[in-house]
Order: structure tokens, then C-alpha cells, then sequence
């Protein structure tokens, strides 16, 4: 690491509800420093170079935990929602908001299966729509990112997940086509 890089300091402070109890549920709030020095996104100094800013901060919080178990099953729907902010005066993403569901045991007969859908949303920070719109080229407001996926437990050892992601408006650039990821992970116990 260079002497330059700052240090990333975070803290978090939360409940949770542990598996002994009916239903597992956690909350939390955390608030992040980074002591590096960056450029202001649209401000400039006397020569016209951007302004630098010591540090850079934001805030979150976030709520998890079953929604539904099915009787006597360790089966059932859980979610999450999250949100955070962070300073836009050198930070392009302002605020973000992500959500999902996932059911384990849906399909009957395949108990240890999992599938979930997510939605994340990127919003721009104003001070980065500013210096977009200063320099000729607009972005679009947000990101949207939209997540399947499916966990498959095909043997006692071996567990197989497909991800499909279909991201709307790419880095927010709005000469960026939609893109579609899909990505397969596997885990195997010895």
C-alpha cells in the first residue's frame, strides 16, 4: 500500500434475533470513513484543477431476516432491504436501495434448494450530475440491477448456483447497451 491510499474506517451497530428463536431477523445501521484525499467532482481550485477533499464518508443501514418458515421445516421465505448514502461531492453513486426474496424448499422434494430475486438501485449523486452535464455528456439518473438465481443441492457434497444478472442503464452511461451477466458456481465438500 502506498502512503497516499488512507485507511478505511467502518463501524456498525445492530440486533439480531438468533436461530434458537422462531424466526431469524437482524437489523443494523454503520457509517464508513476513508481518510484518502480525492478530487471534488465539479469543483476546481484557482488553476482549474479539481479540488481535493480529505475523506470521504457515508451511512447504511439494513434489515434481514424469515419472513415465513413452513411447520416443523427449516424451509420457508426470507428477505433483506438495504440502503446507504455516501458523499457525492467525490463519490458518483449518492444513494442506493437493494431488496430480495429467497425460498428454500420451494420445489417439492428438493428441501435444500434456494431461489431468490433481487433488485439494487445505483442513484447518482447530484454533484456528479452536475459535472456531467457541465462536460456535454448526460448520464441517466440510476443504475437498476435485476438478480435470479437458483442454488441447486445435488449431493450431500456438491451444491451447484446459477446467476443471471440484467443490468438497466450500465455505469449510468447512456451510450452503454442493457447487459445480461450469467455466471454458475459450484462448491464441493471433501
Amino acid at each position: 500500500l502506498d502512503d497516499d491510499d488512507g485507511a478505511l474506517v467502518a463501524t456498525e451497530i445492530g440486533y439480531q434475533r438468533g436461530p434458537e428463536e422462531r424466526r431469524v431477523f437482524r437489523a443494523a445501521l454503520g457509517a464508513w470513513f476513508y481518510t484518502g484525499d480525492f478530487p471534488d467532482l465539479v469543483a476546481v481550485d484557482a488553476n482549474g484543477d479539481p479540488r481535493m477533499r480529505h475523506g470521504t464518508h457515508g451511512l447504511y443501514g439494513l434489515v434481514e431476516g424469515e419472513l415465513f418458515r413452513e411447520p416443523a421445516r427449516a424451509q420457508g421465505l426470507s428477505g433483506f432491504l438495504r440502503a446507504g448514502m455516501a458523499d457525492d461531492r467525490v463519490n458518483q453513486i449518492g444513494y442506493s436501495v437493494s431488496g430480495g426474496l429467497a425460498y428454500a424448499g420451494l420445489i417439492p422434494r428438493r428441501d435444500d434448494d434456494v431461489v431468490g430475486i433481487a433488485v439494487s438501485v445505483g442513484i447518482n449523486g447530484d454533484t456528479f450530475m452536475e459535472a456531467r452535464r457541465r462536460a456535454g455528456t448526460p448520464a441517466d439518473s440510476e443504475e437498476v440491477a435485476l438478480e435470479w438465481t437458483y442454488l441447486a443441492t445435488l449431493a450431500p457434497w456438491m451444491r451447484l448456483q446459477l446467476d443471471i444478472q440484467y443490468i438497466i442503464n450500465p455505469a449510468t452511461d447512456r451510450a452503454l447497451d442493457d447487459a445480461l451477466g450469467v455466471g454458475l458456481r459450484y462448491k464441493i465438500v471433501f
